[in-house]
């Protein structure tokens, strides 16, 4: 299912993203395995298309 730029499950979903990143920042090395947290991360930041949401 492709979404519309402007749709506004795509704008909760680039949202929610960009908190969980902060989350994973943030935490990495005390909540989260630095080395998994930093895999997490790359992967969020390659996936420009948000194919995730799918």
């Amino acid at each position: 299912m492709k979404l519309k730029a402007d749709s506004k499950s795509l704008v909760r979903f680039v949202f929610l993203m960009y908190k969980v990143r902060s989350e994973l920042e943030k935490n990495s090395g005390t909540q989260f395995d630095p080395e998994i947290a930093a895999c997490m991360i790359s992967i969020m930041d390659e996936d420009t298309e948000y194919k995730l949401h799918e």
